[in-house]
């Protein structure tokens, strides 16, 4: 993939879809593509401040620490999403772990030439703390789906958000691919292996979803949705 179709897909996906057009193009105009391999972080959690990130290809594992029982994984970044604005905004050290889990294509920018876009347009800052919000959502929802107590709800809720579904936006279109094991999923659940194989093989026998070896296949998240409205009915 080529930096001009990289910056094309990351400005119909995502936060930097819904921002002007103008941002977006001074913001892409300062991105350079880089790879990465399976495995490899794009930066540890407390690293100093050094890029923000935009996912292009591929999918990467976010990492977030207990204090006392150490690191989980916790959501899957898939393209469109974007990291390091707390970096980029406040200099903080970084808060997460993230980590390719599969071969992935970035779009990295320097904190310094974001900064330099900033104070040549302050009133920017603005753009820029909406991706704060964008991923903040993501928390929230992750945090409200294991809340749910219902083991097959949950799965469902979970699968929904890790597909990128989002409040008062349109779903994915077609198969979703998570590539994820079954014991990562289930971390990101908050339940054993076998109830989240369970769910998985009653979600498979209807259609919904496929098991595949290092992966979960969503074929349709909007029929994944109206299972999950009939579920919730059911516990009203």
């Amino acid at each position: 993939m080529n930096l001009e179709t990289a910056r094309r897909v990351v400005s119909e996906r995502g936060w930097l879809s819904y921002e002007p057009e103008e941002f977006r193009n001074e913001l892409l105009g300062r991105t350079q593509l880089k790879s990465y391999e399976k495995g490899e972080y794009l930066y540890h959690l407390d690293d100093s401040p050094g890029m923000m990130f935009g996912l292009v290809e591929g999918a990467v594992l976010i990492g977030v620490a207990h204090p006392i029982l150490g690191l989980y994984q916790a959501h899957l970044g898939r393209p469109g999403d974007w990291y390091g604005e707390a970096a980029a905004l406040h200099g903080v050290r970084r808060r997460v772990a993230v980590e390719a889990c599969v071969q992935t294509q970035i779009l990295c920018v320097p904190l310094q030439r974001v900064q330099e876009m900033l104070d040549e347009r302050p009133g920017w800052q603005r753009n820029l703390s909406a991706l704060l919000l964008w991923n903040q959502e993501n928390a929230i929802r992750a945090a409200t789906d294991l809340l749910i107590w219902d083991p097959k709800v949950r799965v469902c809720a979970r699968l929904l958000t890790l597909c990128g579904a989002r409040v008062g936006k349109e779903l994915p279109k077609g198969p979703v691919e998570l590539p994820l094991t079954q014991d990562q999923f289930a971390t990101m659940c908050g339940l054993s292996r076998k109830s989240v194989h369970l769910v998985l093989n009653k979600l498979k026998s209807v259609g919904l979803c496929e098991n595949r070896y290092g992966g979960i296949v969503v074929h349709s998240p909007d029929a994944l949705e109206k299972s999950l409205m009939s579920l919730a009915s059911r516990h009203e």
